[in-house]
């Protein structure tokens, strides 16, 4: 079975690890497939640690451009070059962009379509006429195409199936998944909140867009500053990082959180904090921070965002909260200040659910056996080497 891996960018990402996830299990574990990466976007602003593993990747150099018909159209041109070139059984697209580029790819040729959805971009679905139809002529692309889906969640799941009107039966919940054993802390977890020449140290990991709700957590941390407690922030998007920067100074806090940038290794940041924090307010499918957080053995405040709860249920791996709720955030926190007996518990919980239900080996055996092979039949391509 011969696979092209279709994305928009290899840009620092939780779509790009999970296609880098998904590469190295089919290697490893199903030698009967054959993988290719074709990135609509340009190379040099890809990740250097993302090429060094995938660097036979084909880049169509797109200037992202998506609203610029000439640039589109001549990025289509391309992939339907790669698809030539490589001839795939299925293309498996990651990102909207991708899947409706893949979709319009495919037109004539006789190949399946794979699309992975893995966020519910609001933005798409205000119900707006321009997004009314986008959404119609995004189904219809996915119909013509005999679109095939995996999902990272049952909620990315229902997105499709209400915004794009898509048959249930042709899609199939994987959901995100990490190799746990790689966010095993070298330090000792039962020391949680338990030393008191440190104040608390809460951590998130994420970009600074809006949906990701930082300025919310900003805001309670105005109100912890009086508990001691210290937040650091991996992230680098300086381009929109402006904003926060300016909430920051504004709320007083600037000696309260530490802005990490770009980090070599998302290990290096569990190990640092006690307790990780995930405040989105939209958008989200499920995210592969929760997932390494929780094998970390890390206690967890998240807000009931996409297929957040899907990984951790409330008071049993995390502390659930409404979205947007400056001060059931607070609450939260001291909370786990005041009850470390809490947070090991918390921690301890979602070490064992993350390695029972979300390693990647069991995400890709489910994208392999139910979306693959269900993909290949609909076309009649060959799914040779099934079982092996």
């Amino acid at each position: 079975m011969r696979i092209l891996h279709v994305i928009n960018d290899m840009r620092v990402g939780g779509t790009e690890n999970l296609l880098l996830r998904h590469l190295r299990v089919l290697k490893e574990s199903y030698p009967w497939v054959t993988s290719q990466v074709c990135v609509l976007g340009k190379q040099d602003a890809a990740f250097g640690a993302y090429t060094t593993q995938i660097p036979e990747a084909e880049y169509l150099e797109f200037s992202g451009r998506y609203n610029n018909p000439i640039e589109s159209l001549g990025c289509i041109s391309r992939l339907r070059g790669c698809i030539r070139r490589f001839v795939p059984d299925i293309v498996h697209s990651y990102l909207w962009n991708s899947d409706v580029f893949v979709a319009l790819a495919l037109l004539g040729r006789r190949a399946a379509h794979v699309a992975h959805i893995v966020d519910r971009r609001a933005n798409r679905h205000s119900g707006s006429p321009t997004h009314w139809l986008q959404c119609r002529v995004t189904s219809t692309l996915y119909k013509l195409a005999g679109t095939h889906f995996a999902a990272v969640s049952e909620a990315c799941r229902q997105h499709v199936i209400y915004h794009y009107r898509i048959d249930p039966k042709r899609i199939v919940v994987a959901h995100n998944a990490i190799f746990p054993e790689e966010f095993k802390l070298a330090r000792d977890r039962n020391a949680y909140c338990a030393s008191t020449v440190r104040p608390l140290i809460l951590g998130t990991l994420a970009s600074f867009k809006e949906e990701k709700g930082n300025d919310y957590l900003m805001r309670a941390m105005k109100y912890l500053a009086s508990d001691g407690v210290i937040l650091k922030i991996a992230g680098d998007e300086r381009h929109l990082r402006s904003k926060l920067d300016g909430l920051v100074s504004a709320l007083g806090i600037s000696d309260r959180v530490e802005f990490l940038g770009r980090v070599p290794s998302a290990v290096g940041v569990y190990e640092k904090i006690d307790v990780f924090v995930v405040p989105s307010v939209s958008a989200e499918g499920l995210p592969t921070t929760i997932l390494e957080a929780m094998a970390a053995g890390l206690p967890l405040v998240v807000t009931d965002i996409g297929g957040a709860t899907e990984a951790v249920r409330n008071d049993e791996e995390a502390i659930v909260i409404p979205p947007r709720d400056v001060m059931a955030l607070v609450s939260a926190i001291r909370f786990l200040i005041r009850h470390p007996e809490a947070g090991q518990r918390l921690g301890g919980n979602a070490m064992k659910r993350v390695a029972d239900l979300f390693d990647v080996r069991k995400m890709t055996r489910s994208i392999v056996n139910e979306v693959y092979m269900a993909s290949g039949r609909h076309y009649g391509n060959s799914v040779s080497g099934v079982g092996k």
